[in-house]
């Protein structure tokens, strides 16, 4: 157990120091933050850093504080820090007097054992027992001079600390009338208070200070939400970091099988990779810092709070009441800010004669999942399709698990929220029009329909067994069949019928998109593979097998081309975006299992260029391209 002298060492080091000049409080002001300084300290840390601005950082915590008009002057005083820094100075003055004040009155210099706090007096060991036996004072709690150290006698101390009426300086302040909510002495219980409720000032100081224990309970449970924010995301900058090291090697191993020629543009695609950490790492230390710089005012503001519980006045406590629970309030209602996804990075192989370089080193592609929301779907159904309208709109298809006859249309804004939803029995597939119209591929009927976003037809024409359908920049529909491809003008009149000479026994049609130079893009998912036609409907290429590694697909569905006519593609079974080139070539895997990708059934790009996914179990994720 510490000795008394060691509590007051503590008591100046931890609770009577200012963080700016290190020495013993003069003036003490306190923050918004609940953070205290000497008056001159804080006025020579606004007029040196931050004279003319009308905000300055607390220079503990970086809380922003506004400066008064007349400078650190007009910061409310911490009357707890007083408190303590006068009990302090008491106790000094009174272990260097340690002598007993009865035996004093007498001219006698005898050695103090005791103290009685309600006397505020020294006493001997043969003066307690007086004090003990006498009618007045046997009632009185005496402790020995040794005990000053523990937390009862300092609380004991705080208690019996007694203010003085304003109005009448003579008479102690004694009662608190609930009605006009302000102390009061007898005289002023008298004389002005007679018809009113009034307690016991000790008792609402009680309950003054459970109330504001109550309100530190409150910030105990914010702050471990803050903690649990501040380590994810801090393990969120720690993935990127590795990821980024990761991408470094696999750079620095093509590196090395490359020429000598290269060697300056390996070094340049470095830099950047390290630049760019540096960016995405930056907004999670600044992150971290806010949160951080929100913790500390919790602990400032339990801090300061606990002082005024353990240290303050009676009326003091009450009179900082509201403004405790104000802060209490403000910082309870102060939710972490939410954790930015890291930036997923791949380093994709470009095929490109002319450049070597870039052909051995590949390019840098950044991608941010900048929003999930949940598609309303019941047990048993899934996505099959996602499209994006020309205001932004999502558009997903809705399957059941066994009948897929009985298929839904839902559309969502690009925030998540639900706009409306209607049945389209038989559906195959369908595409969003500049109109705003949804075109609608249904097999079973042998039709494609033209229907509102509400869900009413338009009109319809004939097309046989259509299991796909897209729109080219000429606007004429271009659908799918288990043997051909079809080409609509957009009264519905047939232009053109591409077959499938393809001898593969198994033909499944399912997805199809247009390219920038109206190439036509179709998913097999039996085959494994994806087919490529020019516009005029001559076969470019095939793209894929069956198979888990670079430039291979395991039931591939949807399909998109972006503005720069590169091909993505859904590879459902292996969970995960392929990236190929306008001319068939493997890039790389935009997206993989590791990021979270399950299922992916549709991939869309909308007008600003972002990705959409569409996942089998309802969740659709928003990509941003940087």
């Amino acid at each position: 157990m510490a000795s008394n002298s060691n509590l007051q060492d503590i008591l100046k080091a931890h609770h009577l120091t200012c963080a700016i000049c290190s020495h013993l409080y003069k003036n003490p002001k306190s923050l918004k933050c609940f953070h205290t300084f000497c008056e001159s300290c804080l006025q020579m840390y606004i007029d040196t850093s931050f004279k003319g601005k009308n905000t300055f950082p607390c220079p503990l915590c970086k809380c922003p504080v506004e400066i008064p008009a007349h400078g650190a002057k007009d910061f409310p005083n911490n009357f707890c820090v007083t408190n303590i820094q006068e009990v302090v100075q008491a106790e000094d003055k009174k272990q260097k007097e340690s002598r007993c004040d009865i035996c004093a009155y007498e001219g006698e210099h005898v050695k103090a054992n005791y103290c009685c706090i309600e006397c505020d007096e020294q006493v001997c060991t043969e003066c307690s027992r007086a004090h003990k036996k006498a009618k007045l004072t046997r009632d009185h709690k005496l402790f020995r001079l040794d005990e000053k150290h523990s937390d009862e006698y300092q609380k004991a101390v705080c208690i019996r600390q007694l203010m003085y009426c304003k109005t009448h300086s003579e008479k102690r302040i004694e009662y608190y009338c609930t009605e006009c909510v302000q102390t009061a002495c007898s005289k002023c219980i008298f004389q002005k208070h007679s018809k009113h409720t009034c307690k016991d000032i000790e008792e609402v100081a009680d309950e003054t200070r459970q109330s504001l224990k109550r309100g530190i309970s409150n910030l105990v449970a914010s702050k471990t939400v803050f903690d649990g924010c501040i380590s994810k995301n801090e393990n969120k900058m720690l993935k990127t970091k590795d990821k980024t090291n990761d991408l470094k090697k696999l750079v620095q191993h093509r590196k090395n099988t490359a020429v000598s020629a290269i060697q300056n543009y390996a070094d340049s695609l470095i830099k950047d990779i390290e630049i760019n950490c540096q960016e995405d790492t930056k907004a999670f230390d600044l992150l971290t810092e806010e949160m951080n710089t929100t913790r500390a005012s919790i602990d400032s503001t339990c801090a300061f709070t606990e002082q005024v519980i353990n240290h303050g006045k009676h009326v003091e406590v009450i009179n900082m009441k509201d403004q405790c629970q104000a802060r209490i309030r403000e910082l309870s209602k102060t939710n972490a800010a939410p954790i930015p996804n890291e930036v997923i990075s791949v380093l994709s192989k470009e095929i490109c004669t002319k450049e070597m370089a870039r052909q051995m080193l590949g390019t840098l592609h950044r991608i941010r999942l900048i929003r999930v929301f949940q598609v309303a779907v019941t047990e048993g159904e899934h996505l099959f399709k996602v499209c994006v309208a020309p205001n932004g709109d999502i558009v997903v298809g809705i399957s059941p698990k066994t009948d897929w006859q009985k298929r839904k249309i839902s559309i969502y804004t690009s925030e998540g929220v639900r706009i409306s939803l209607f049945n389209m029995d038989g559906m195959s597939g369908f595409v969003t029009l500049k109109d705003g119209n949804i075109a609608v591929a249904q097999m079973s009927n042998n039709k494609v329909s033209l229907y509102t976003r509400k869900g009413t037809m338009v009109r319809w024409f004939h097309s046989t067994k259509p299991t796909g359908i897209a729109v080219n920049r000429k606007g004429e529909f271009v659908t799918t069949s288990p043997n051909a491809v079809n080409i609509y003008s957009q009264a519905g009149k047939l232009q053109q019928t591409i077959l499938d000479n393809t001898k593969s026994e198994r033909k499944c049609r399912n997805s199809i998109t247009t390219s920038i130079n109206d190439s036509i893009v179709v998913s097999d998912p039996n085959d494994h593979c994806l087919r490529v036609y020019d516009s005029n409907g001559n076969p470019q290429y095939a793209y894929g097998a069956k198979g888990v590694g670079e430039g291979e697909l395991n039931s591939p569905r949807g399909v998109a081309a972006s503005k720069n006519g590169d091909i993505l593609i859904a590879d459902v079974n292996n969970h995960r975006i392929h990236l190929v080139s306008p001319e068939g070539k493997f890039k790389g895997f935009l997206l993989t299992k590791e990021d979270s990708l399950n299922w992916p059934q549709d991939v869309a790009v909308t007008p600003k260029g972002n990705l959409i996914i569409a996942e089998h179990l309802g969740k659709v994720k928003i990509y941003k391209f940087l």
